[in-house]
């Protein structure tokens, strides 16, 4: 073999890859946080870049994306899009590998924008069951609400 199939080399490669996808990740919660919705289009292919941002299994990549993600589905254009590209399986696998209080309140929160579509309530039920179920059960009084209120919704 070559000089760069050298593991180290390999290892470095993929470092600066997890750090590259880490800091968009950073950048697409930022941005996402401070957006005016009257001026933006949402595309499929811009809601598909968040959503290939979170492919990983970097905590802190896949919590900033969940931060983003829910803040950007507030927009209902949004959460038709996430249907249309069949985001709510990736969704779902995100939340295994969330970390911190702001990415799990933020799934809680994306799943009740997703409880409000009516279309989609069977969908949303069989994705978010379990994490309705442990913040339903959840010490945080606001985890709580955010359950029922979804639950309600569905």
């Amino acid at each position: 073999g070559g000089k760069h199939n050298h593991p180290m080399v390999a290892g470095m490669r993929n470092k600066a890859k997890l750090v590259k996808q880490r800091n968009l990740a950073l950048h697409l919660m930022n941005y996402s946080a401070h957006l005016d919705f009257k001026k933006t289009q949402f595309t499929v292919k811009s809601v598909q870049t968040f959503i290939n941002v979170s492919e990983c299994d970097d905590s802190k990549t896949v919590s900033y994306c969940m931060v983003a993600i829910s803040n950007i589905a507030a927009e209902p254009v949004v959460r038709n899009i996430l249907f249309e590209i069949n985001a709510m399986h990736k969704i779902t696998n995100m939340l295994q590998h969330l970390k911190g209080k702001a990415a799990h309140w933020a799934a809680a929160i994306l799943f009740y924008y997703f409880s409000c579509d009516k279309e989609t309530e069977d969908r949303v039920y069989s994705a978010a069951h379990a994490l309705l179920q442990a913040n339903g059960a959840s010490r945080d009084p606001q985890a709580r609400l955010v359950a029922l209120y979804t639950l309600n919704n569905l």
